[in-house]
This record gives C-alpha cells, sequence and structure tokens, in this order.
C-alpha cells in the first residue's frame, strides 16, 4: 500500500524555497507525521531529503534521484521506475512517500491512501500538494482542532481513500 503523507495550508502549499512555511509551529502535525512514518519505509525526492536534515530515525528511506549513489543501510538511492518496481517485489509492504511537490506528483495515481494535514492558514509557498480529484478520493476521516500553545493556527487531520 502507499500512502501520501503531508501537510499543507491555504492553497495547497507545501513549501517554499525549500522550508516548511509554518516551520515548527504546528506541533501536532510533527507528532501525527513522526507516528505515521516510525519504523517505516518512507519515499522522498532528492532535494527534500537535502533540504530537510535527513535521514529521519527509525525510518528506512528510498530517494528518488536521477544520479546514481551509492545506499547505505538506511537510505536507498533509485530512480522513479526502479522504486516502482522495488514497491511491486515488496508488495506486501507499505510505503509512505513524504514529498516534495513533484514526487507527489508522481506518486498520486499509484497512491491508496491521502494521509493530509490542512492547516489552516495563509502562507506564501512556492510548492503545492497536487489536486485531489474527488471523482478518485473519498474522504474517510476528518478530525480538526483550534489553534493552541502548540499549534499556532487551527488545523484538520485529513484522511482520504482511492475510490
Amino acid at each position: 500500500m502507499i500512502t501520501l503523507v503531508a501537510a499543507m495550508s491555504k492553497g495547497d502549499v507545501i513549501g517554499n524555497k525549500g522550508k516548511i512555511p509554518w516551520g515548527k509551529g504546528q506541533r501536532a502535525d510533527i507528532r501525527h507525521f513522526r507516528e505515521v512514518t516510525l519504523n517505516k519505509t518512507i519515499i522522498v525526492g532528492s532535494a527534500t531529503f537535502a533540504d530537510s536534515g535527513f535521514p529521519l530515525e527509525k525510518r528506512k528511506h528510498i530517494v528518488i534521484t536521477r544520479e546514481p549513489k551509492p545506499s547505505s543501510e538506511n537510505v536507498a538511492y533509485m530512480n522513479f521506475a526502479e522504486v516502482l518496481d522495488y514497491i511491486q517485489a515488496h508488495s506486501t509492504s507499505d510505503f509512505y512517500v513524504i514529498g516534495g511537490e513533484a514526487v507527489f506528483k508522481l506518486f498520486m495515481n499509484y497512491a491508496n491512501i491521502l494521509d493530509l494535514t490542512f492547516i489552516d492558514a495563509e502562507y506564501e509557498g512556492d510548492r503545492y500538494f497536487p489536486d485531489i480529484d474527488e471523482k478518485k478520493w473519498r474522504l474517510k476521516s476528518k478530525e480538526c482542532f483550534k489553534a493552541d500553545v502548540e499549534n499556532r493556527h487551527d488545523y484538520c487531520f485529513l484522511k482520504y481513500a482511492k475510490r
């Protein structure tokens, strides 16, 4: 199973100049991301991997790249076709795609689940989550919360399943 995991603000903004626009101002999203991906295999684009201080502990990383690089114990470098072959060869495993924009677009048609955090705020951005086609995706659950001392903005956890 393939799950896309992302946080976005209004306008589907997921990034700006290589950074998460809201920074660490949404602790609930950080905890949610950790819970969802801990001890799992995550798939990440090479730019996001380079910009974000990866690798993350207790996760296996597959980095999508056009430039072959030597792999290590927890980080494998593959092109998109190799990743698809790997997923097919490990079809009983779950994979969590964590970005960035181009990687989300690549996997949108292959994904089974969208696990999203919507941050109810406007931010400037140059990276966006792909449009969610309501004909292809069904909202399974939605939990919303008000801003508090750990979360600068109101937010919702949204889970979509492929129709």
